[in-house]
């Protein structure tokens, strides 16, 4: 493939699309910071869960649904 020659579905985004691919890639970014969060707090005796434990599982479940619906919506809308 040429240097200048692009994808085929790279041009005709539309910039509906674009802002959904950045708002799916910051969720799946929180989910990252948040399972590292966990991680993180679970090794270290003295600090403890500040936000209680049900309320982290809360959080990823949500990071975790939001993300595999959000991934979703992407792929149909790029197959179309």
């Amino acid at each position: 493939m040429p240097a200048n020659e692009t994808f085929p579905n790279q041009t005709n985004k539309s910039p509906g699309i674009i802002i959904l691919e950045q708002i799916t890639s910051l969720v799946f970014l929180l989910l990252l910071a948040a399972i590292v969060c966990i991680l993180f707090l679970s090794y270290i005796p003295g600090i403890g869960h500040p936000i209680g434990m049900e309320i982290e599982v809360l959080i990823m479940l949500a990071l975790l649904g939001a993300s595999i619906i959000l991934t979703s919506i992407l792929a149909i809308l790029n197959n179309r």
